[in-house]
């Protein structure tokens, strides 16, 4: 096996990072599933999400006399417990697809990058681009399942990121760590600043 072939089965095979950030994607811009998005995410980066939007509404009537670190802990579980889970989803549902706004031909318009960032021994960088941006450069094919095979190097050449998606191995495999690509979360009350990385490709 090339160490191409190896690379792209470890990157782009069912149980690889990018599969699951993939996935990711789909529930969230296509089917629209924020309780299944959920549960592909890293406790941490759950609670984080959890924890800034309270902070971020904490003067709406709907927060008046609730401990807000108490509510974030409750957000932040897979079973919903919370009575503000649905109102939460569905702001965040809308938050994300704003801030991702897939091509016309939707999931078919994006693909992985091929080329490894490894963060970690469990902890991967995904990058998304969209590959209409990716098609006229040298250097660069798409490939089927999702990617795109960076042959070679286009620095120089910026690529427009779709998303930056830091992918950590649980053990219950793949999970979303991070939207902000190396900066991870780290939960706090009340939360810190944590900038979404636009960087290139």
């Amino acid at each position: 096996m090339s160490e191409l072939t190896a690379e792209m089965t470890a990157q782009y095979g069912p149980n690889g990072p990018v599969a699951r950030a993939q996935e990711w994607l789909q529930r969230v811009l296509i089917e629209r599933d924020f309780s299944a998005a959920w549960a592909l995410m890293t406790p941490d980066n759950r609670l984080d999400f959890a924890q800034r939007w309270l902070w971020t509404n904490r003067a709406h009537p709907l927060m008046i006399g609730r401990s807000l670190e108490w509510e974030a802990d409750r957000l932040a579980e897979t079973e919903h417990i919370s009575e503000l889970w649905p109102t939460f989803a569905q702001l965040q549902l809308d938050r994300i697809a704003e801030a991702y706004p897939l091509p016309a031909n939707g999931m078919a318009g994006i693909g992985a990058s091929s080329r490894p960032r490894i963060l970690a021994p469990d902890l991967e960088l995904v990058i998304v681009l969209r590959l209409e941006d990716v098609a006229a450069l040298p250097g660069t094919r798409p490939i089927e399942g999702g990617g795109v095979v960076m042959e070679g190097s286009v620095s120089g050449q910026p690529v427009a990121v779709f998303a930056a998606i830091a992918m950590q191995h649980r053990d219950d495999g793949w999970l979303v760590a991070s939207l902000a690509g190396e900066l991870l979360p780290s939960p706090s009350w009340p939360p810190t600043q944590l900038e979404t990385d636009e960087g290139t490709a």
